[in-house]
């Protein structure tokens, strides 16, 4: 987050900035991008901040590439001989601009020429380059190997780096189990049939190591297998140490973690007490909008954290320097899935770099659902980029899945009444009130529309608002209840940020409903006047349905979506449980699966030199 003195600085740079725009051009391409959209001010600003009076546009539009780049979740920028990874046509082209204002090929060409020819000319002051561990850096860019960062970036990826290598050389153990029992249990488990032969061998990973990571997509039993763990773990520790064992669930979202808990609950850990999850901003003690401090050392054991592919380097890095020494952690996640909104793919780049040196990584690749195999099937074909299959797998009938192609010679406004006249009959039209309202969660969690898109006419934004005006007239003389999502995180109500539930108006009484995470208690109701901000959620963004599972999903691909790949088309179809429709014409659904969305960070070449 930026300081009040930071943003203060920037608003005047802009407004600084605008006013030249009027004058000769500074930077004529990059200012010509600008009217393109496809750079902000927030970048050309950045670049006037750093250069002062130095007119080279070279060195600008490097500074602007590596700030597009952090905007767009890489964490440095990689130099090739004459390739930069992520490329030019990557970052420079968005899916949410207005695409009336194109930019030819050449122009394209040109800056890449421009940053290449930055790299070459940039020099001390505005660049430090590594040399040893830890230096002190005073420069805003960092130059390590061939791989550039903006200083706050090479920060967090080192503060990353030094608590994984702490927790790898961590051979002091607090909580000292026994092993030979610990397998003996598993055995009994795999004899009963209550695990997998893969399930097993991650427990196994996890009782002898101070890091595991448990990776495998919806329905391969994950937290189920983390419920068995900690259960075998338990009957593991000598009688003395059990009183003081100190163990923590916790997730990047509060949806995550309610769900975390919930399976862990489900599972049961005998002799133990019940166990609550938390979002990482609760376990670490962050709070919005608060000054930066050091995290505190947590006190638990065994941590266990679930969708980790979902946090960030900034959090990461904080997770593994609060670690003490001896405790264990076990990260749970997806490592197809996509990867959080802010920079970095920690978890995937962890199993990268582990498939090649130590055993730390578990993967569960048995799908345990029935009614999901044909899901699983499509989603195993995307993974391995088989546009064609997929493409054959989606017109064969097969049962729970289906493709639904848009017509592109028809407008924006008929297809999204064609999907209008669709969803509104999916969504449940209540008249009046059940006796229990957690049957009234079970019906508006059966159907959700996904799109990876924000804005735009296929988007989250202009989807939701046409669906609600339409149930909202279907609603008139009943009780009007929509879906909701939380946007902000509300401590005292024990609502976070990605939550799910119901808005309900009727009569003279306005409230929301949440599934409830304590024993015994299927819900709770919140009166609408104490709610934190948030949104309706007939349509939700693939990045926010991470974490959620509904029976039908319909999965839209709108055109020029160039920068979504085939971790966006994968997450949005491992939604659906039951029923899954896709939404959108062929090339599209080629180019997602044709597109990996690699994202750039040196974490796997500085554990190597480990």
């Amino acid at each position: 987050m930026l300081g009040v003195a930071q943003k203060l600085f920037f608003e005047r740079s802009l407004m600084s900035l605008s006013q030249d725009l009027k004058k000769t051009p500074r930077w004529p391409l990059l200012e010509q991008m600008l009217l393109c959209k496809r750079v902000g001010y927030v970048d050309l600003a950045l670049a006037a901040q750093l250069l002062g009076k130095n007119d080279e546009e070279s060195l600008a539009a490097l500074i602007c590439h590596l700030s597009l780049s952090a905007r767009r979740g890489h964490v440095c920028v990689k130099f090739n001989g004459h390739a930069i990874q992520p490329s030019v046509n990557e970052i420079w082209i968005s899916d949410e601009i207005d695409q009336a204002k194109g930019i030819s090929a050449g122009n394209l060409k040109k800056l890449t020429a421009l940053i290449l020819e930055g790299i070459q000319k940039i020099e001390f002051p505005l660049i430090s380059i590594i040399n040893g561990s830890d230096p002190v850096l005073l420069s805003p860019i960092v130059k390590n190997k061939n791989c550039f960062y903006l200083q706050r970036y090479w920060q967090y990826e080192t503060v990353f780096l030094r608590g994984v290598k702490q927790k790898l050389f961590d051979e002091f153990s607090v909580v000292e189990i026994d092993l030979a029992h610990g397998n003996q249990q598993i055995d009994a488990q795999l004899c009963q049939n209550k695990l997998l032969v893969e399930q097993a061998e991650a427990i196994k990973i996890a009782l002898k190591s101070s890091l595991t990571l448990i990776t495998g997509g919806p329905g391969t039993g994950k937290t189920y297998t983390a419920g068995i763990l900690l259960r075998i773990f338990w009957d593991s520790l000598p009688e003395k140490l059990r009183s003081n064992l100190k163990i923590v669930l916790a997730a990047p979202t509060g949806k995550a973690a309610a769900n975390l808990e919930k399976s862990i609950q489900h599972h049961g850990v005998e002799g133990f007490p019940s166990l609550k999850a938390q979002t990482l901003h609760q376990l670490l003690g962050i709070r919005k909008n608060t000054v930066h401090r050091e995290i505190p050392i947590l006190t638990a054991d065994l941590i266990i954290v679930d969708e980790s592919s979902m946090i960030d380097i900034r959090m990461m890095g904080q997770l593994f320097s609060a670690l003490k020494p001896g405790s264990r952690l076990i990260l749970l996640g997806d490592k197809n899935q996509l990867p959080s909104i802010e920079a970095g793919s920690l978890f995937a780049d962890l199993i990268n770099y582990f498939s090649f040196v130590q055993s730390h990584v578990a993967e569960l690749k048995t799908c345990l659902r029935a009614e999901f195999r044909s899901i699983i099937e499509l989603a195993d074909l995307i993974k391995v980029g088989n546009d064609t299959e997929v493409i054959k797998l989606l017109k064969s009938d097969q049962e729970g899945i289906k493709f639904v192609e848009l017509d592109s010679e028809r407008t924006i406004q008929e297809q999204q009444k064609k999907l209008l006249n669709y969803a509104v009959a999916k969504f449940p039209l209540i008249k009046k009130l059940p006796d229990n309202p957690l049957d009234l969660l079970k019906q508006f969690s059966q159907f959700r529309i996904l799109t990876p898109v924000r804005k735009g006419g296929f988007g989250v934004e202009a989807l939701n608002a046409l669906i609600l005006q339409a149930m909202q007239a279907k609603s008139k003389n009943g009780c009007f209840i929509a879906p909701i999502m939380v946007t902000q995180n509300n401590y005292k109500l024990g609502l976070f940020n990605g939550e799910v539930g119901l808005i309900v108006k009727e009569k003279d009484a306005e409230f929301a409903l949440f599934p409830s995470r304590e024993p015994g208690k299927d819900y709770y109701r919140i009166p609408a006047i104490l709610m934190p901000p948030f949104e309706y959620a007939y349509c939700l963004s693939v990045h926010k349905s991470q974490g959620s599972e509904f029976d039908h999903v319909v999965l839209l691909l709108p055109e020029d979506i160039q920068t979504f790949g085939r971790e966006a088309l994968y997450t949005g179809v491992t939604r659906a449980k039951r029923q899954l429709e896709i939404w959108g014409n062929p090339h599209v659904l080629s180019q997602m699966i044709g597109s990996a969305s690699v994202r750039q960070s040196g974490i796997v070449e500085r554990l190597k030199d480990v």
